[in-house]
């Protein structure tokens, strides 16, 4: 049995194998059953291997409208983006327990003009006075999918303790004030690889960063390509919610503040 022979004829379709078959014996070994378990454990260990990191790296992006898969196996639905209005049951995203989270993915293509074009962070505050500006600004300015602006409005139609009730169908536990979900682009184990978001509904969350704003009651969503971090959206409503109680309150607004970052950057960004 020659191993280069073999390698080549079940293993050529790989990548660079070729090349790496050059440093395989290319003379007649006898086939003893111990050597043909070694060969097949190879065989199988490799070939493993290189499934999962071509489902790691090479998951082609689909064409045409942005496809979103909810749920897994049988059960798993499609639809496109487009679909996602404001009548659409956003509660449905996160499972019917806090700690089993629905699978909400899809392929989105990467689009570096989305970075900030020097190695500085971009940061904007920005004044809304209705939560339709905020959505519109989501869309048309940091153009984000229709699934992740429907999911921001719903978070923020109600109070944090409101939210969750509604999602999860019982009340929070004493002092939580913060959960969140992910969305986008994961591989088989589950871990960030394409695009992906970071939804985090926050109440009374200091960011422990000077320069950042924080979220009195409001929303966190982050975007990242695996774990780099492309921009970072807060909204604070807290003036909103607060207007509930003080109905004399005027000149109120949505606090905003849109961060976007430079290529290669994984660090902390807080709440």
């Amino acid at each position: 049995m020659k191993l280069r022979a073999l390698t080549l004829r079940y293993m050529g379709w790989c990548p660079g194998i070729r090349s790496a078959a050059k440093f395989i014996p290319n003379r007649d070994i006898p086939l003893t059953p111990k050597l043909l378990v070694v060969t097949v454990s190879i065989f199988i260990g490799f070939s493993l291997s290189i499934y999962a990191l071509y489902n790691y790296y090479y998951v082609p992006v689909p064409e045409g409208p942005l496809r979103i898969y909810i749920g897994k196996g049988t059960s798993r639905q499609v639809l496109y983006d487009h679909e996602f209005n404001e009548s659409y049951d956003y509660s449905r995203l996160w499972g019917e327990q806090y700690e089993v989270r629905e699978k909400v993915t899809f392929n989105e293509k990467l689009n570096n003009s989305e970075f900030a074009s020097d190695t500085d962070v971009e940061v904007e505050d920005l004044l809304f006075e209705t939560h339709d500006e905020v959505y519109s600004y989501m869309k048309e300015h940091v153009r984000t999918p229709n699934v992740i602006v429907g999911m921001a409005r719903f978070l923020l139609n109600q109070t944090l303790e409101e939210t969750y009730e509604k999602i999860w169908g019982e009340p929070t536990r004493p002092g939580k004030n913060i959960f969140g979900t992910r969305f986008g682009d994961f591989d088989v184990m589950g871990r960030p690889r394409g695009i992906n978001y970071k939804i985090t509904r926050i109440k009374n969350a200091q960011s422990g960063f000077e320069d950042y704003l924080n979220i009195q009651e409001g929303l966190f969503i982050g975007k990242l390509y695996g774990h780099e971090w492309i921009w970072v959206l807060r909204i604070d409503a807290e003036e909103i919610f607060a207007q509930q109680h003080y109905p004399s309150m005027e000149n109120l607004s949505y606090k905003v503040q849109f961060m976007r970052y430079p290529r290669g950057y994984t660090g902390d960004v807080g709440p």
